[in-house]
């Protein structure tokens, strides 16, 4: 290993490490938007089977609403011929029988009348609820075409970055001789991508966070090409 080709090394390797990061990134990024969007389309479709199964409610509720309305009309029709026979009887028991008949019909259409009220008050909240359940279902829509275009957006980004990155390692790798790099990249191999580490705080391997021992230090200040006694990755002090 030339000691020029270390600090070329250090900087492709720097760059692997930043690929490998926005490559995991990426990975989490589609798994969380997956989770995202899983939760979303099981928010729509029970919001979507709730809507469906209002409808069916409104519906038969309209239905018998029809339904008793139909019996209104018959019981008005059949109140006001009542009424009108009234005025033509002349026997006391008839007249009384029919005035009877008249309550009766008059208690029957108040009775359904206040149906009629109940289950328009009832239609109202039920119509209420359907238009929220629309609007909520609209928002969810919307909520996933953003979530997948902001995802999408980010995707496109983060592998133009990374096509960036590796246009960028290419680029270092051209300036190093094919036996240090060959060197390094078997280095990388066995030391989870750093193969390299910079000496820190003066005597701190980066890459095991142990102590260089003072000769090491002093080699390295000479220019000379060190392995960390402790971990041996090939050691760098800027």
């Amino acid at each position: 290993m030339r000691i020029e080709s270390i600090p070329i090394l250090l900087k492709i390797q720097d760059l692997i490490i930043l690929l490998k990061d926005k490559e995991k990134e990426l990975g989490n990024n589609e798994i969380e938007n997956k989770k995202i969007i899983e939760e979303k389309k099981k928010a729509f479709d029970e919001k979507e089977k709730e809507l469906n199964n209002l409808e069916k409610e409104i519906k038969n509720i309209e239905d018998k609403r029809k339904e008793i309305e139909d019996k209104l009309y018959i019981l008005k029709e059949k109140y006001e011929q009542e009424e009108k026979r009234l005025f033509l009887l002349k026997n006391p028991k008839e007249v009384l029988n029919v005035e009877k008949e008249i309550e009766n019909l008059k208690k029957q259409i108040r009775n359904l009348e206040d149906e009629v009220l109940d289950l328009m008050i009832i239609l109202e909240e039920k119509n209420n609820y359907f238009k929220k359940l629309k609007e909520d279902i609209r928002n969810i829509t919307n909520e996933i075409l953003l979530e997948n275009k902001k995802f999408n957006d980010y995707v496109e980004n983060t592998k133009k970055e990374i096509e960036e990155i590796h246009n960028n390692i290419d680029k270092e790798k051209e300036n190093v001789p094919h036996d240090d790099f060959l060197e390094f990249e078997r280095l990388l191999k066995q030391k989870s991508n750093r193969a390299i580490a910079r000496v820190v705080n003066k005597e701190i391997c980066e890459g095991c966070k142990l102590a260089v021992p003072k000769l090491t230090i002093d080699r390295l200040k000479r220019g000379e090409v060190v392995n960390c006694p402790n971990c041996g990755r090939i050691l760098w002090m800027e």
